[in-house]
């Protein structure tokens, strides 16, 4: 690839692996389900893709899987993640966020109904 050319970086790695600490702007679709699940992420057959995994062997076989599928860009990057690493690349990690949405629109979505029997609801 030539420098400033667009290309799919995609994280090859089982999840345990994504979740410690993945390359900027990778996507993460292991190994074990590429052929599933790629043309769902990247559909042009013409897109540059650069495959990483630890080391490099699971994304060299990934890279060979998605040829014979017939993408015709597709390339395993030399020394994985740990390359990736040792070269000071900027990583990403998972965080875990929890959202609280507010009192006022949890009861509201929330508060109970009781039927009367005469068929009208009561909002608590």
């Amino acid at each position: 690839l030539q420098s400033g050319e667009q290309f799919t970086l995609v994280d090859v790695r089982e999840e345990s692996e994504w979740k410690a600490g993945y390359a900027k702007g990778a996507l993460h679709i292991s190994k074990g389900v590429i052929e599933r699940e790629i043309e769902r992420k990247v559909s042009d057959r013409d897109a540059w893709i650069v495959l990483y995994c630890g080391g490099g062997s699971r994304s060299a076989l990934a890279a060979e899987a998605l040829q014979k599928m017939g993408y015709r860009n597709v390339y395993s990057l030399d020394g994985g993640f740990g390359a990736y690493r040792n070269a000071a690349l900027p990583v990403e990690k998972l965080t875990s966020t929890v959202v609280f949405l507010g009192w006022s629109l949890l009861m509201k979505t929330q508060r109970p109904r009781i039927m009367s029997t005469t068929g009208h609801s009561l909002i608590m």
